[in-house]
């Protein structure tokens, strides 16, 4: 359980994917390019120094719902902190809330499993860490190797909204993946369906969705599917969050 729980944390806060269940409504097109959309984007990202999300996302194991996520996080990029609450809920293991902090370098980590067991650990992470969780994170280098396609504008909660489809290079992609974090490494990439939703004044992310379909095999459970997917909520960029370690922080292990 462990160790599905760590992947399923890394793609939520690597990929950033969000879902929201508020009404959508699809709007005429303008003669805006799909590339123009991206440059804008990226441009505006550049700009930006604090954010949160809303997680809610789910697993897939050979067709067998596996379990369910949903979460909150925020970042302060300028001063180094992260927050993260995520509740992972698994068909076969129960329940597990994990509350994650970051400070500068060191990861602090809750992990509650079945409303019992419970592990307090804190770790050395490296500097560059912030390069992957700043507002476009690795979003230049998989633009490099893919397609930006643009599908019909939607309304979002009285938001509007250009759309946008990425369609990477699946064994790139999966390369950059990898260089982020070796936890897929053993894993084959099938298939990945990737999407934004772009405000239109102001050209950040409202919305992400990202769909895995990764393969892989073992003497002890065989040939496995795995989905991954998830979808977050974005807002409160460049607002002011105060992020400070918990009590159980001073209370947690080193592990190396």
């Amino acid at each position: 359980m462990k160790k599905l729980n760590m992947i399923f944390c890394i793609i939520l806060i690597l990929l950033s994917a969000i879902f929201f269940s508020g009404c959508e409504e699809k709007k005429s097109m303008d003669s805006t390019t799909a590339q123009n959309i991206m440059t804008n984007m990226m441009n505006s990202l550049k700009e930006i120094n604090s954010y949160s999300y809303v997680i809610d996302g789910s697993i897939i194991i050979n067709d067998v719902n596996m379990g369910i996520t949903d979460g909150y996080v925020e970042f302060d990029l300028g001063n180094k902190k992260m927050k993260m609450d995520q509740n992972i809920t698994m068909s076969m293991f129960g329940n597990a809330n994990t509350q994650t902090y970051i400070i500068n370098n060191i990861e602090y980590t809750n992990k509650t499993e079945q409303s019992s067991y419970v592990e307090l650990t804190k770790k050395n992470i490296t500097e560059n860490i912030w390069d992957n969780y700043d507002s476009y994170g690795n979003q230049d280098e998989i633009n490099e190797i893919s397609e930006i396609k643009r599908l019909e504008d939607e309304t979002i909660d009285n938001i509007d909204c250009y759309v946008i489809e990425i369609i990477p290079d699946m064994d790139k992609y999966f390369q950059v993946m990898n260089n982020l974090n070796e936890t897929y490494s053993g894993y084959t990439l099938n298939g990945i369906e990737i999407k934004y939703w772009v405000e239109k004044v102001g050209y950040l992310p409202i919305k992400i969705y990202t769909k895995l379909d990764m393969y892989t095999s073992s003497r002890i459970y065989g040939d496995m599917i795995y989905i991954y997917e998830t979808e977050n909520l974005y807002s409160n960029y460049n607002s002011q969050f105060l992020i400070e370690l918990p009590q159980w922080a001073s209370e947690a292990n080193w592990i190396y």
